[in-house]
C-alpha cells in the first residue's frame, strides 16, 4: 500500500566478506548482534508498522535463513560499482532511491526501545537531530575545497560564519515521497560533477556526510518543508547534552534511544551489545552464535561461558544497585585489570602510538578478551585509590555535590567494564 509508513533498514557490504565482517565492532559476532538488536526493538515496540531490509542476496540469506530475523519483507540493492564503493552511505542512498509509500530509515546501529511516535509517523521529512558543528564538519569542508569540489550554490544555506549545519541521518524519511525523488537527483548531480574530485580526494569517507545530509538539510530548507526530529534541539560540535554514547549504555534504562554512531570500537558498547541481546532475545542470540561457531568465527564466546561467569553475575547486581547500597559498599580494582606501562605501543583500538596513561587493560567475558580501556586522567587517577579495597562512604564525605555525583558515575562506568568489583 503506498500510503502506510514503511520502517526501513539497509545492510549491504560494499564488499563481499560474508560472515567474517565487523563492521567497525570489535568482531563480527557484535555486528550481527548489532543488526539483529536494532531490528529487533524496532519490530517489538512496532509491531503494526512492516518493517524491511534492503540488502544483497548473500546476506539476505544470512539474514533470512540462517538468523531468521523478523523482518516482513527484504529487497535486493544493485552491486555497488566503481568509486562509489568507498562510500559507506552510498547503500541507503540506493534504498532511498526506491521508495515509493512514506518511509522512516532506521540505521542498524539505534536501538529505539520505545514506539516511534506520530509526530514522526505524520511529518513530511524526519531526523534523528539538527546538528551544528564548527570542527569535524568544517575539515570535511575545507578537503572539499582543496579537491576543488563542486559545492552547488543551493548548499550555501548549510555554511555559517564559522559551523556548517546539517541533520543526523540516524533516522531520516518521512511522508513526503516527491521530495526524496527529487533529493536522489540532487545526490546524482552531485556525483557525477565531482567525479574527478572524489577520484583524487585521499578520504574519499569525508564526502559521505555531504551527499546525503548536508543535501538533506539544504534541500529541506531551500524548499522550507518542516523537517521532525526524533531528538529535539540542535546538536552543538557532536556533543549531546545527554552524554556521550559509552556514557549512555552504563544507564541504558535511562535511555530508551541510543545510536551507537562512530564509538563501535568502543569495548563498552560491544559489551552493550551482546549484554542486551543474550539477556532480552536469547533465542536470536543463541542461533546467530550457533552460525557464527558453525563458520568458524568468534569460537571463544559461548552461551554457557556467558551464563556462568562471575562477571555476568556481577553485571547484573551493579545495574540494579542502588546509590545509597553503592556508597555502603567496598570497592576494588578487579584483577583482570593492568594499569599500562608508560612504553609507546601501537596496538591499542586507534592503532596509533601513544603513551599509555589513561589506557587500562581488563578481560571482557561478553568478549572473551582482553581489551584496552581509556579513561581521562581524573578517572584513571580516581581508580587508583581501589588498588586497596575501600569503603565508598570513606572517600565521599568531603566532596561538593557535583564531585560526588561524577564519583558515583565514575565507579559506575568501571563496575561496567569490569575495572572494579564490590
Amino acid at each position: 500500500n503506498n500510503n502506510i509508513m514503511h520502517i526501513i533498514q539497509t545492510y549491504s557490504q560494499l564488499r563481499s566478506y560474508g560472515l567474517n565482517f565487523c563492521g567497525g565492532y570489535l568482531s563480527p559476532l557484535v555486528n550481527w548482534l548489532s543488526i539483529a538488536l536494532s531490528g529487533l526493538l524496532l519490530k517489538e515496540y512496532n509491531p503494526q508498522i512492516p518493517l524491511c531490509m534492503y540488502t544483497n542476496f548473500e546476506l539476505k540469506h544470512i539474514f533470512k535463513d540462517l538468523f531468521l530475523l523478523p523482518y516482513d519483507t527484504y529487497f535486493i540493492l544493485d552491486d555497488i560499482k566503481n568509486e562509489y564503493r568507498d562510500f559507506y552511505c552510498y547503500p541507503k542512498i540506493q534504498t532511498y532511491s526506491m521508495q515509493n509509500a512514506p518511509f522512516l530509515h532506521i540505521d542498524c546501529d539505534v536501538f529505539c526501545k520505545e514506539a516511534l511516535k506520530k509526530r514522526l509517523l505524520t511529518a513530511d521529512l524526519v531526523a534523528q537531530h539538527e546538528e551544528n558543528d564548527s570542527n569535524f564538519y568544517m575539515l570535511v569542508l575545507n578537503h572539499l575545497k582543496s579537491c576543488n569540489a563542486i559545492i552547488p550554490d543551493y548548499m550555501r544555506v548549510c555554511f555559517g560564519e564559522n559551523n556548517i549545519h546539517s541533520y543526523n541521518a540516524g533516522v531520516l524519511g518521512g511522508n513526503n515521497v516527491f521530495f526524496w525523488k527529487e533529493y536522489i537527483e540532487y545526490v546524482k548531480d552531485f556525483l557525477s560533477s565531482n567525479a574527478n574530485s572524489i577520484r583524487k580526494s585521499d578520504k574519499k569517507f569525508l564526502y559521505n556526510v555531504v551527499f546525503e545530509q548536508w543535501i538533506f538539510y539544504a534541500l529541506a530548507h531551500t524548499k522550507r518543508i518542516k523537517v521532525e526530529t526524533f531528538i529535539k534541539g540542535v546538536v552543538k560540535d557532536f556533543v549531546m547534552p545527554w552524554g556521550t554514547v559509552p556514557d549512555q549504555v552504563v544507564e541504558a534504562n535511562n535511555h530508551p534511544y541510543i545510536h551507537i554512531m562512530n564509538y563501535k570500537s568502543h569495548p563498552r558498547c560491544n559489551s552493550y551489545i551482546i549484554r542486551q541481546m543474550y539477556r532480552k532475545y536469547p533465542e536470536y542470540f543463541d542461533r546467530i552464535l550457533y552460525v557464527c561457531h558453525k563458520n568458524d568465527i568468534c569460537q571463544k564466546i559461548t552461551l554457557k561461558g556467558i551464563a556462568n561467569s562471575e562477571y555476568e553475575k556481577r553485571a547484573i547486581e551493579y545495574e540494579k544497585i542502588s546509590n545509597g547500597d553503592l556508597l555502603n559498599s567496598i570497592i576494588s580494582i578487579s584483577p583482570d585489570v593492568k594499569f599500562i606501562s608508560n612504553k609507546k605501543v601501537s596496538t591499542l583500538p586507534d592503532k596509533k602510538e601513544c603513551k599509555q596513561e589513561g589506557y587500562l587493560k581488563t578481560y571482557n567475558t561478553y568478549l572473551a578478551q582482553n581489551v584496552y580501556i581509556k579513561y581521562d586522567s581524573v578517572m584513571t587517577n580516581l581508580l587508583k585509590i581501589f588498588r586497596k579495597p575501600i569503603r565508598l562512604n570513606e572517600i565521599i564525605t568531603d566532596l561538593n555535590p557535583f564531585q560526588q555525583e561524577y564519583l558515583i558515575t565514575s565507579i559506575r562506568k568501571g563496575l561496567f567494564d569490569n575495572v572494579l568489583i564490590i
